[in-house]
This record gives C-alpha cells, structure tokens and sequence, in this order.
C-alpha cells in the first residue's frame, strides 16, 4: 500500500514494458522513470521517448505508450534514477549523458559483461563505491 496524499506529497516512478520476440519490438510506458537506451549496432546510444509524470502526482494523469523496433544485436538498457544521480565528491551527478558514453563504451562487451562493467564505472565515479541511492540496470540484446 502506498499512501498517496496530499498530505505526504509521495509519488512513485515505474517503467512496464513488453518485450516482443516474435515481432522484434519492446513496448513500454514510462511513469516518472527514466526512459530506455536504445543501442542499436554501429550507432550511438539514444535516450527513448518517455515524456511522463510519476505515478501521484497527479489525480488523472494518462500515460503514453511507446514502441521500439529492435533490429539484430540491438540492446535496450532500463536502469534507476540511482545511477543517473551517482554522485562524485566534487558533487557533479553521473547523467544521462555519461550513462549513454558509457553504454557505448562497452558495447563490443557481451552483454552480462557490459552491465558490470556499466555498474563498476558508476561507482568508480563516485570514487568511494558507494551511492545514497539504489543502483538497477537491467539490459536485454535481439538476437
């Protein structure tokens, strides 16, 4: 149960997605959670559409679905807010745009590989390996 009032200002975020194999298509919505990464063979990695509020916020927000087409060897990485605001001790955050450098980076990696190698470069950013939040990443790659 999650109590959401206007009382405690609470909100939560959330991606759900469908992943299609058959048709080589992921369809998600995003409440509030940071969109996808698409990294499609020989291209940079792009931030997905995913314009959206979190869940609580508002009474009657609706929600936009989503679809990307994915082509052979193209990976699709869903991670938390966590990483994207892994702090350093300067106190400059990792961002989208050091999270999408990083993805390329790794990308002749497999793809078990790429997902550590992406978490131990957040945490080397941090220079302590630890963050004040969590740190999820969850990446799937077409065959």
């Amino acid at each position: 149960m999650f109590p959401m009032t206007e009382d405690t200002q609470q909100y939560f975020t959330l991606i759900y997605g469908i992943l299609d194999t058959k048709n080589r298509r992921f369809t998600y919505v995003c409440a509030g959670h940071p969109p996808p990464i698409l990294l499609s063979p020989g291209q940079q990695a792009q931030l997905c559409d995913a314009p959206s509020l979190p869940i609580g916020l508002f009474e009657d927000e609706t929600y936009t679905e989503n679809t990307i087409v994915l082509e052979p060897g193209a990976r699709v990485y869903l991670y938390s807010d966590g990483v994207l605001e892994a702090m350093n001790p300067e106190r400059k955050i990792f961002s989208e745009a050091r999270l999408r450098s990083t993805i390329q980076d790794y990308q002749s990696e497999g793809l078990q590989d790429s997902v550590h190698s992406i978490v131990k470069s957040v945490l080397a950013w941090t220079e302590t390996n630890q963050i004040h939040d969590d740190l999820s990443i969850l990446s799937v790659e077409f065959k």
